[in-house]
């Protein structure tokens, strides 16, 4: 987030209009007041997934400073603990880490695919917290995987899905 802002303030100068930069910028940064929507809940970003009939490997957002986040914004966590921006891990890594809540994010899903793909999370991984607590949502939008300045947008949508 600190690099949108950056980047803002540079555009800003270069184009000789820093009072519009500055502008955007504090609109953006007040867009991030923290909230404690999610009381520190354990929250898996999933962004695809690859499946076979014998192995599930899921992509997810891992501790990369935007989603991490806007998820403390929201006050919650990341369910991912490593290091890694992204990372594939397996269906037994998931079961693992048993995340309170998923959150699987995408630019296009159809209605149609969102109830495949909330069925496939309910027939392979029934055993997890959220997918038990019926706390899977898909959140669909061309912004949510494109870190820019229209992260107040996901965190709109990261606040409407942790509040349910």
């Amino acid at each position: 987030l600190d690099g949108i802002m950056s980047s803002i303030d540079k555009l800003g100068k270069l184009c000789k209009v820093e009072g519009r930069a500055a502008k955007l910028s504090k609109q953006l940064q007040l867009s991030l007041v923290k909230e404690n929507i999610a009381n520190k809940q354990k929250v898996l970003l999933t962004i695809t997934r690859l499946s076979s009939l014998s192995n599930i490997r899921l992509w997810i957002a891992g501790n990369d400073g935007f989603y991490s986040k806007l998820l403390e914004t929201c006050g919650a966590q990341n369910a991912y603990t490593g290091n890694k921006s992204f990372a594939q891990i397996s269906a037994e890594a998931l079961i693992r880490t048993n995340p309170d809540i998923i959150i699987f994010i995408t630019n296009e899903l159809s209605a149609e695919n969102q109830l495949i793909e909330q069925k496939f999370w309910k027939e392979k991984f029934s055993t997890l917290k959220a997918v038990r607590n019926n706390k899977f949502f898909i959140i669909t939008g061309d912004e949510m995987l494109i870190p820019g300045p229209r992260f107040p947008s996901i965190l709109a949508k990261f606040k409407k899905a942790l509040g349910k």
